[in-house]
């Protein structure tokens, strides 16, 4: 997935029909048995960040750096807790919406995940 750009990747494992990864418990489309080791890569505009938790399974993070290039808004975060650095692109308007800023405490819920069992390189 690299290869395709910016990719936020996360480490978890295969439980049945979701994917553990940190906190998160993702939906799988089959059930994949009992697997350690899996990769999960959310590209920086499938994230949404939330001022507010919503029910929906997200990681808490601060922002970082804000770079507002066009198309989008570049936003850098720190999920602490996790040790994890996340990239997400917003757009114009969401950034208007959320009125982010540097050390502002945020919620980001992956709106799609690709999980991996295996690591393929070519």
């Amino acid at each position: 997935m690299d290869f395709l750009g910016n990719v936020n990747v996360f480490h978890g494992d295969i439980r049945g029909d979701r994917a553990a990864i940190d906190t998160l418990q993702v939906p799988l489309s089959k059930d994949g048995g009992d697997t350690t080791g899996a990769k999960a890569f959310v590209r920086s505009h499938e994230l949404e960040i939330q001022r507010e938790r919503n029910g929906r399974p997200a990681l808490k993070a601060n922002v970082v750096h804000i770079n507002p290039a066009r198309p989008v808004v570049k936003v850098r975060l720190h999920a602490e807790e996790f040790g994890v650095w996340l990239n997400v692109d917003v757009s114009w308007e969401r950034y208007a919406d959320l009125k982010l800023k540097s050390g502002d405490t945020v919620y980001v819920a992956p709106r799609n995940v690709r999980v991996f069992v295996h690591d393929f390189q070519i």
